[in-house]
């Protein structure tokens, strides 16, 4: 079962200042484009990249790598435990658009975790107090094995699409790919994303979230967060998102019936939602507050038969609450009160 972001710690948590990584670092798998990155599918409408992709900078991309006592990338897992590696994205509309796939390019991972799975939030962009932006939607998750590598001279995009439909009414937005899915601090493996070389963009662009020595969770930009002997390490990650200003023509999940059932209801310390998969396929469980932010998030890859997610619910503000089961055929939805 993949593990998810805590989405609503994360969508009220300011920024945190946090102290630099200071540790050896080497940008490796450096490969040099012979034209700006274009967008992998002809199929979508628009496709919006860092704006720094249209400068020549951008015509070289690599992943830093940490020291071999640490192993792994700066954008991507690593030993520092990372959740989530942001790219603040720009598309400037006067009316509602939505997103209807990512696209990342990813340049390495390790064996070891190629049986785990990846896969993207949309958010609003930070708040002026630093807070962070509400959470807009999840994208099906993809195994890591299945993720496109690079070729000897260029980048490939792994692409990730949106059962749930991803409507922003702002110009900025953030992307995250999620990493708390593929392993831990304490396990082996490693997961690297491209993006542009040192100095190449602003590092206040591209942000993560990773645990801490202490066991909390912090959030910062990659360049308050990662110390080169040149000082801040100013990059831009190598990700698109897929727009459409049509937020009619969207894939809208269709009503589906899981036999889906949730109990306790009323729930205090935990819940167990079980249903009915009818046939081999990705099943999602989510729990939304009545602001559609997602609190709680499941994911099973599984054949036919009765299937059962269990979340913690004592740290959940008392009120209402909507659990959705999304699976091949369409979405079932229902209610839950927390007490």
């Amino acid at each position: 079962m993949m593990k998810t972001l805590l989405f609503a710690f994360l969508c009220c948590m300011p920024v945190l200042a946090f102290a630099q990584h200071k540790t050896s670092m080497e940008t490796t798998s450096i490969i040099k484009l012979t034209k700006p990155l274009a967008s992998p599918s002809k199929m979508v409408v628009d496709t919006v990249f860092p704006a720094i992709f249209g400068d020549e900078c951008s015509l070289q991309l690599g992943s830093a790598q940490i020291s071999d006592e640490v192993p792994g990338y700066v954008i991507g897992s690593n030993g520092f435990g990372d959740l989530a590696k942001l790219q603040r994205l720009v598309y400037e509309s006067d009316e509602p658009y939505m997103v209807t796939e990512v696209f990342v390019a990813f340049a390495a991972f390790d064996e070891t975790i190629a049986d785990t799975y990846v896969s993207v939030s949309i958010f609003e962009n930070t708040n002026a107090d630093g807070s962070f932006g509400n959470f807009i939607a999840n994208s099906d998750s993809v195994r890591v094995g299945d993720l496109a590598l690079p070729t000897a001279t260029n980048v490939q995009f792994s692409s990730f699409k949106f059962s749930q439909t991803a409507i922003l009414n702002q110009d900025t937005f953030l992307v995250a790919v999620n990493l708390d899915g593929t392993y831990t601090a304490e396990e082996d493996g490693y997961l690297g994303i491209f993006h542009t070389l040192d100095g190449c963009g602003s590092g206040n662009n591209s942000l993560e979230f990773f645990r801490t020595n202490t066991g909390g969770i912090a959030f910062d930009s990659i360049a308050n967060v990662w110390n080169t002997p040149d000082g801040p390490l100013n990059v831009e990650i190598a990700l698109a998102a897929a727009v459409n200003t049509d937020v009619t023509s969207g894939s809208y999940q269709p009503v589906a019936n899981y036999k889906a059932s949730i109990s306790p209801n009323p729930a205090q310390d935990m819940v167990t939602i079980r249903f009915q998969a009818n046939q081999t396929g990705r099943y999602a469980g989510t729990l939304t507050d009545l602001n559609g932010r997602s609190v709680r998030h499941s994911v099973l890859h599984t054949g036919p038969g009765q299937q059962e997610f269990d979340w913690e619910t004592s740290s959940l503000s008392a009120g209402l609450y909507l659990y959705h089961i999304d699976g091949p055929v369409g979405r079932q939805s229902g209610k839950l009160m927390v007490h």
